[in-house]
């Protein structure tokens, strides 16, 4: 008897207060790189002014769970905007629904990115980030040596 694993390849979908998370294409997390382009500059330049790209990622390399949460806070202070628009884009959904549907509100958004993050498998692709950051890192330190 055939087994059948065509569940395997059916896409991941989550539904949170009437929004449909479905697994997110290339495009579309380049397309949300886009609107957040200015993101760093405009909101949390306060927060990493005068640090080099290297002493900014060695920061954000150093987040944990309860440092994100923290970020997300900050996120909703700070970045509404670029929020509303990134979340809009990755969801394909009207930034208006995000901001008026009384289903949704803040708890809403924060339940939104957290079915984002699971169904996308970020976290899987935030600690494989971090090992080949940490890998780049100890290449950088290994002493050079020249043979022949």
């Amino acid at each position: 008897m055939k087994k059948d694993f065509a569940f395997l390849s059916l896409k991941k979908q989550k539904t949170v207060r009437g929004i449909v998370i479905k697994k997110a294409p290339l495009g579309k997390y380049l397309d949300m790189l886009e609107i957040l382009h200015d993101f760093p500059t405009d909101v949390l330049g306060w927060h990493f002014d005068d640090m080099s790209v290297s002493e900014i990622l060695e920061k954000v390399e150093s987040l944990n769970h309860e440092a994100i949460k923290v970020f997300l806070d900050v996120l909703f202070l700070k970045a509404p905007n670029y929020l509303v628009a990134a979340l809009s884009c990755i969801l394909d959904i009207d930034e208006e629904r995000l901001l008026q549907d009384p289903e949704i509100g803040l708890v809403g958004i924060v339940e939104i990115i957290e079915a984002i993050i699971e169904v996308n498998s970020l976290g899987k692709l935030i600690k494989r980030a971090r090992l080949i950051t940490l890998a780049a890192k100890a290449k950088t330190k290994a002493p050079i040596t020249c043979s022949g």
